[in-house]
Order: structure tokens, then sequence, then C-alpha cells
């Protein structure tokens, strides 16, 4: 849009009155302002921003900065030969992780088609632990040599990382981190004390082969009402078109039972342009579900495929289950001995002496006919999880024996509590002390028996949790011991 010329007194005069497409009053030749707003000296218009005192102050430094590099120089000459070293090594350094870029380059490009993980991370690796220890060197030697151990199918990823060089390039011994508990109210949470088995799972690098975005990732364990959450990992590229997570978290999860462990990968929601500094929630793009025995198996390279909306996430897992072979042998319940054995039980009106083929087990001794042996089912069944001890009683009847089983005889002392859930007719008319008295055909059978009994108590002893049938008695109500055995 045009405008007609203004008269203005302050303006000189002017050749043409024709029209004009701007108004501002430094673009009015001759004008007063224009000649406020310019030097005497040069006639060079000056920025109305920036001041005299600007200029001066900005000569100022460039002199200052110019005497400071020119006293600097001889200094730089004097640099020491060990810094000359080390600046070397940063160099070398700085080459080394070029190539390792440039090969990881390589491999995203290769004809392969699924991103090729490449975990060059070297950091100590995250360790999450829901058992009473503290440390990773706290553990036995056979069962540290498992962890650092590496998986049959190692070579699918790299021969070094299972070296043993990630848990020991710390002289510090590694802390084990504890879960959370989803239902604690009060007191401290019940950590496993003797688990049965161990549930172990690595979670290395989580690859995003169709997306170069960089995101936030971490990975979350759940066993009962244990969590065990990582820490968030940035994604880097990892190629043209993906990215890579080196997340890098272990999980060893202790066991007395069958159970379920679920592993979540969650990715950090992006942040908003109006959202401020509200907490951004996570995004689970996939998750995946182990349904455990209490069986052990040897650790196993897996990837895990997620498809969430319309990106593919590639999870690089490393599992198994670890069981020192005492825990085997009572899960399995073993056969342990087998041989004739009397024992002392309580008739209709008088107690008597009852022969039996005994089978002894890991967790029970089954009594059979002593014609038919095993060709028939057993008599009776004796589990043995609230065994003690095994001695031999004194061979003189007094106040502290009720049972004179000479130098033959055994004693299985039971937990008092296995006589809360029995009938209280015996229980309360005499002195019961949970005991059951055995006694074999002959010396050898019995020092066979003492040591095979024994050595049962000690297997269940090893498992058996601190306070299990103190504090909790309806566990026994599974493993009731016949009361006509008990004395």
């Amino acid at each position: 849009m045009y405008h007609s010329t203004v008269s203005n007194p302050l303006l000189s005069p002017a050749k043409g009155s024709g029209p004009r497409r701007s108004m501002s009053v430094l673009s009015w030749q001759g004008s007063s302002m224009q000649k406020l707003f310019s030097t005497h000296k040069s006639k060079r218009t000056i920025v109305p921003s920036q001041s005299h005192s600007d200029i001066k102050v900005t000569k100022l430094y460039k002199k200052f900065t110019k005497a400071k590099k020119e006293a600097a120089e001889p200094i730089e000459e004097e640099k020491s030969d060990d810094e000359a070293s080390y600046n070397q090594s940063l160099s070398d350094r700085d080459d080394a992780s070029n190539r390792v870029s440039q090969d990881d380059a390589l491999l995203s490009e290769g004809s392969n088609p699924v991103a090729t993980p490449a975990f060059v991370s070297q950091r100590e690796p995250a360790v999450y632990y829901n058992g009473l220890l503290n440390t990773l060197d706290q553990f036995p030697e056979q069962k540290l040599a498992w962890i650092e151990g590496p998986p049959p199918n190692a070579a699918a990823i790299q021969d070094d990382l299972f070296s043993g060089g990630v848990y020991k390039a710390s002289n510090k011994p590694i802390v084990l981190r504890k879960p959370h508990f989803k239902n604690q109210v009060f007191g401290q949470p019940r950590l496993m004390e003797k688990p049965k088995a161990m549930f172990y799972l690595r979670v290395l690098n989580v690859v995003i082969p169709t997306s170069a975005k960089s995101h936030q990732y971490r990975c979350t364990v759940q066993i009962h009402d244990q969590l065990c959450a990582g820490s968030y990992v940035n994604s880097i590229k990892n190629g043209k078109q993906s990215s890579q997570a080196d997340l890098d978290h272990i999980f060893m999860l202790e066991m007395d039972k069958p159970s379920m462990v679920s592993l979540r990968i969650d990715v950090k929601a992006p942040r908003k342009l109006l959202a401020g500094n509200k907490r951004r929630k996570d995004i689970t793009v996939g998750q995946q579900d182990f349904a455990l025995s209490l069986k052990p198996f040897d650790k196993q390279v897996r990837c895990i495929s997620f498809q969430h909306e319309q990106e593919t996430y590639q999870v690089t897992i490393v599992y198994g289950s670890y069981m020192n072979e005492n825990a085997q042998i009572l899960i399995s319940n073993e056969r342990l001995y087998a041989d004739f054995l009397t024992l002392y039980i309580r008739g209709a009106m008088f107690p008597r002496w009852q022969r039996y083929w005994a089978v002894l087990h890991a967790s029970k001794l089954e009594l059979y006919d002593f014609e038919y042996k095993e060709t028939r089912a057993p008599h009776a069944s004796v589990p043995l999880d609230a065994l003690q001890r095994v001695f031999r009683p004194k061979m003189t009847l007094d106040d502290e024996e009720m049972v004179d089983v000479g130098k033959l005889g055994l004693a299985l002392q039971f937990m008092p509590q296995v006589l809360i859930h029995q009938s209280k007719t015996v229980a309360d008319g005499s002195r019961n002390r949970a005991r059951m008295y055995v006694l074999p055909d002959h010396a050898e059978s019995g020092t066979q028996w003492e040591d095979h009994l024994a050595y049962a108590a000690a297997l269940i002893d090893e498992f058996r949790p601190d306070g299990h049938f103190t504090k909790d008695t309806s566990a026994l109500k599974d493993v009731l011991i016949p009361l006509k055995y008990l004395w």
C-alpha cells in the first residue's frame, strides 16, 4: 500500500514528492533523526542496540585475549612427557571408539535385515537379588562360578562378555540391590532365607531396528510381590535406521517353590509441550512371563521380539536356573536307603513293636509289609519335614527316656509343633515328646540307618526357613505324622 509524502519541517527539501514505501525516520535523507544516529567522522549508521561503551569494551576484550594468548604460548612448549603420553592415550582411545562405531555401522548395513546387537558397554552391571546376601562375593564358590560362567551358546553375542571381566573389573565388591515389596505394610520385608533354587536373568540390550530416535528404556522384573525396577538407559543410534539401549541388568531371584517371573520392558513417554514438570508415565512395549519349577537348567541366550504399535523391539537376554546338589536331592526326593526296620507303635490296648520293610527318601520314610516289601502299597508314609535330629537314646530306663531300645535303637526327634493338629486324646493323657523309636536288625544296619537318617535331617534343615513351623503351624497340616508312631 502506498502513501503520499507528508511535509515535515524537520526534513530538508526533497527532490520529488512521489509516493514512498517506508515511513522509517532513519530512511528520511537529511533528517535530524538520521544525523543523531550517525557519526561525524565516517557517516556510518550505528545499530541502536549497541552503544559506544560496548564498542570500547569489545576492543579492550580482544586486546586482553590476544595478550593472554601470547603469554600462554611458551607454557605450551614446556609440556611434560607424561602429559604428552596421556594425550596420546586419549587419541588412541578415540581411534578405538571410532573403529567400534565403524564396525557397528557395517554390521547394521549388512545383508541381515535385523539389527545386530553390539554390546560395547563395559560399565559395571546392576545386580538385583532378593536373598539375604549383600555383596556378590558372599555367594558360595560353586554358585558364584555358575553365575560368572558363560552359557553354552554364548558365541551368539560376544565371547568376552561372560569371561568374568565384568565382575572383576573393580576391586570393590559388587553391591546387590534389593527389591521393592508391593504389599508391604509395616516392618522389615521378608527376604528369601533358605531357598532351594535361583533363577538368573540378565537383560543385555534392547534393539529397535526400525527407529533411530533416542528414548529412555528400562526393564522391570517381578516375582510374587517383589518388584525389581531397573534404571533408565538412553538409546543410541546403531546404524542408519536403528537404535540400541545397553541395559545390562542382572536379576537373581531365589525360590523355594514353583514361581512365575515376569519381565517387562518400558519406555519413558515423550515430553509434551504444555506438560510442564509433570512426571511422565512409562509405556510398556512388551512383557515376557517365565513359568519356573524347581529344576535346574543351563544358562542360554535368547532374543525376544515385542511388537508395539508400529515399532519392533528386540530384547537380548540370558537366563537359567541354579540348584546345588543337596537341593536337587531334596526336591527329587531321591531314594537314600532301604532295609528292615522295627518301630515302637501304640496298639489298641498296649504298645508293641512292629516290623516293616522301610524305604528312606530325602523327605519321607515309607513303611511296607516286611514280607511283600515294595510289591504292594506302603502301610504308612512318615513325612520328615519336621525332623530335627537323630540320636541314640540312653540304655537305661529313667525319667529322661520312656522307651528302652537297647544298644541298636535310634530315636528320631521331631518338632513339638507336629502335635498341635493331632488328636488331644493321647497328647494330653501322656507326656508326648514327638519322638519316634526304631530298631534295626543288626549293628551294621544300625550304622547305615543312623548315617542316612542324619543326612536326611541335615538336608531338610538346610532348606527349612527359621521359624517355619513355630510361627506358622498351618503348614504342618500337610505333613502330619501318624500319632501312633510318636512318643
